[in-house]
């Protein structure tokens, strides 16, 4: 009888492989939120909100899929916690806008690029033609 069940053993391991992938593949196709196409990039304040969201969910490819290229090799913050206070457009033209926005953090360890606490920065976006959207090109104090 043992013999019987031997030869079933690689069938098993590979059912539970192909189970487990397709799990995985369910649960990352059911996580949408990280992908850019959910935001409504023809909106400036709207890529921002995306912008802060992603980094509050310390996703830094999402996060960083809203900013200019000029950004790729920046390192993202490792956060505790990040709370969005305030977001006030400041100024707009049809390539061109620019946002005052408030917000805290609470940085996992201290001494990276952000110590935790309050930070009013300024957000500069333009429109990209190329990829149809508003991405950020500058952001710091100010």
């Amino acid at each position: 009888m043992r013999e019987r069940f031997r030869g079933s053993r690689p069938l098993l391991a590979a059912t539970i492989i192909v189970v487990a992938g397709v799990l995985l593949v369910c649960g990352c196709a059911s996580g949408g939120a990280s992908n850019p196409a959910d935001v409504d990039v023809s909106d400036p304040e709207s890529v921002l909100a995306a912008y802060f969201e992603a980094w509050e969910q310390g996703d830094w490819v999402r996060q960083s899929s809203f900013m200019d290229g000029m950004y790729a090799g920046m390192v993202s913050e490792p956060l505790d916690s990040l709370e969005v206070l305030e977001i006030r457009e400041a100024s707009r033209t049809a390539s061109r806008a620019t946002y005052e926005v408030s917000f805290e953090v609470k940085v996992t360890r201290s001494g990276v690029s952000m110590d935790s606490g309050r930070y009013d920065w300024t957000y500069e976006l333009s429109w990209d033609a190329e990829r149809e959207s508003w991405i950020i090109v500058n952001y710091g104090w100010g």
